[in-house]
């Protein structure tokens, strides 16, 4: 199998520019919102689709879940 480059190396400029903070401020929300759902106390593993460089995942992580990310970059 051979990697190849999905998004142009200027991409993670605009990204860091106009993005980079989106997951970390918005996981709290999902986190809140999630968590008034019955399933939410006992299944505790998270995909995480587009994860991106991870923000959400590690968020989730840290409040005990277990993570897979998938992303194309």
């Amino acid at each position: 199998m051979q990697n190849k480059e999905v998004y142009p190396p200027k991409f993670s400029k605009v990204y860091d520019r106009y993005w980079f903070g989106f997951a970390t401020n918005l996981a709290p929300q999902i986190y809140d919102m999630y968590s008034k759902e019955p399933i939410f106390a006992k299944e505790k593993t998270l995909l995480d689709i587009c994860c991106g460089p991870g923000h959400l995942a590690c968020y989730f992580l840290e409040k005990g879940f277990s993570i897979i990310g998938i992303d194309l970059s």
